[in-house]
This record gives C-alpha cells, sequence and structure tokens, in this order.
C-alpha cells in the first residue's frame, strides 16, 4: 500500500492520503474540510461546486473568452504587450 498526493484544489497546498482530507466523486480533492466547504462541496451528496456547474475552472473560461473575442491565446499575448 503506497501513499497518494494531491493538490488541494481550493487553496493548492499539496497533502498526503494518510491524514484527514476530503474527496468528490468528481476527482476534486481538498486539504481540509474548511476549503471543501469554500468549493461548496456537500456531504449529503457528495457533489461540488465544479460538478454542479457552480463554479469555473479560470483556464476554462479564458477558452471561452477567446473563442467569444475571435481570437486565439498567440492574438491575447501579442494585444496584451502592446497594451502596456
Amino acid at each position: 500500500m503506497g501513499i497518494d498526493y494531491y493538490t488541494c484544489s481550493y487553496c493548492g497546498d499539496t497533502f498526503n492520503d494518510c491524514g484527514h482530507y476530503v474527496s468528490c466523486d468528481c476527482g476534486r480533492h481538498w486539504c481540509s474540510d474548511e476549503c471543501a466547504k469554500k468549493d461548496k462541496y456537500r456531504t449529503t451528496k457528495d457533489t461540488c461546486g465544479y460538478c454542479r456547474n457552480e463554479i469555473f475552472e479560470d483556464g476554462d473560461l479564458l477558452k471561452f473568452s477567446l473563442k467569444l473575442l475571435n481570437i486565439n491565446k498567440k492574438e491575447l499575448i501579442k494585444q496584451y504587450k502592446e497594451s502596456k
């Protein structure tokens, strides 16, 4: 039996599976009950804000925004540099 390490979906801390942690059926893990609560994890249904589509990853929102703006990442970087 080995030790697995996870990154907390809320605070980003790394922790192992030997102590107390919280995990959701969608595959997310939190280092504490407090972090899980902040991501709207519900123990009654084993779901979190991500799998209920209440919270979204920044990367997913960025990809969607780029599509709406009809530009790609390279063009976004170019425009960002020019704005400085």
